[in-house]
């Protein structure tokens, strides 16, 4: 009787076992990469967190928090981040974008190129200036915070690279 349920079953297991390689060769990739969210800023009125996020045809920056930053932005509406070496890495808003007024919170999303995300890698991150419209705000970075950056644009990149590696195995 053991062996007639196990043969019923093998069907059904056989079929699980293919489906999860489906999934896993990276051919329909559905899952977005996300690495993050890192908290930056964390103050009675304010709050900043910066995540790294991918599809299969474009990879971001998010910007997310309250208070500082807090606005509607336009399409291609800039982010600047300034890195202890003086190089600076430019971002553009993918769509308008608004907030909450009520709790005065945000999530703004940036297209990003990998090559920039190698300068987070590599430099630590000292400043950010965000811009809305006609007006910008300006925030500095503490160091300790710009190391634990390096870290998470670094996870970032391997993630992309086995995107990359998975997409050109389905090729």
């Amino acid at each position: 009787m053991k062996n007639i349920v196990l043969f019923l079953l093998l069907p059904f297991t056989s079929f699980t076992q293919n489906l999860a390689h489906v999934a896993s060769s990276g051919s329909c990739l559905q899952v977005p990469i996300e690495v993050g969210p890192l908290l930056i800023l964390n103050t009675s009125t304010d709050k900043l967190s910066l995540c790294f996020t991918a599809s299969d045809t474009q990879a971001c920056i998010e910007l997310s928090g309250a208070g500082w930053g807090a606005a509607t932005i336009s399409l291609g509406n800039e982010a600047i981040f300034l890195f202890s070496n003086d190089v600076t890495v430019t971002v553009k808003s993918i769509e308008v974008q608004s907030f909450y007024a009520g709790s005065n919170s945000y999530k703004h999303r940036y297209a990003i190129n990998p090559a920039d995300v190698e300068n987070f890698s590599k430099y630590n991150l000292i400043g950010i200036r965000k811009y809305r419209f006609r007006d910008f705000s300006d925030l500095a970075i503490p160091r300790q915070k710009g190391e634990a950056i390096k870290n998470l644009s670094a996870a970032f990149l391997k993630e992309l690279s086995k995107l990359s590696t998975a997409k050109s195995a389905s090729l």
